[in-house]
């Protein structure tokens, strides 16, 4: 698998970008003004890396808390990595293709998880932030959605609506790339 550095990115067709970094350059969010979204904006994209605990036997884990890197493009395709190496900086091969209802229904599991709220807890400024050694699941992710792109790091714990939504949503982008 091919990996990118932090300097990296690549280009989807909605004009956005994806890196390795996390949501804002300088370690400071950018102000995100409410949207409410009537529709799934054309633009959307989302990256999600599930980091697992370390020394976590994979098979003991439930397939929404192992370590993961998920990516759909606007245009639907799934490209997903698994295994103790996924990370950020990972950019892996397209899985597949998925058809505009499979989106349609990972945008509303995105939505339904609070992902897309501009005052989300967490809501994350900067890498640091994120990666941080873990007991238990991490989700960090990372989403474009009309135009604004932005991050949230949501613990895998079911402790809340958010972190209970967050899985079924991860759960969701490994039963599309045919995880077990």
């Amino acid at each position: 698998m091919k990996r990118f550095g932090l300097v990296a990115s690549v280009a989807f067709a909605g004009g956005g970008v994806w890196g390795g970094a996390g949501c804002a350059a300088d370690g400071e969010p950018e102000p995100a003004p409410a949207v409410a979204f009537d529709a799934q904006p054309a633009d959307f994209s989302i990256a999600v890396t599930v980091l697992a605990p370390r020394g976590a036997a994979a098979g003991a884990l439930p397939r929404a808390r192992r370590g993961a890197r998920y990516i759909v493009e606007p245009d639907g395709v799934l490209r997903a990595a698994v295994g103790p190496g996924a990370d950020d900086e990972m950019f892996p091969p397209q899985t597949r293709r998925l058809t505009a209802r499979d989106v349609r229904r990972l945008w509303a599991l995105t939505q339904d998880a609070g992902v897309l709220a501009p005052d989300h807890p967490g809501r994350a400024a900067a890498r640091d932030e994120v990666f941080v050694p873990v007991d238990r699941s991490v989700a960090y992710i990372e989403y474009t959605a009309g135009g604004r792109r932005d991050c949230v790091r949501i613990n895998l714990d079911r402790a809340d609506e958010s972190a209970i939504g967050a899985e079924e949503l991860v759960d969701e982008l490994a039963r599309l790339a045919w995880q077990r």
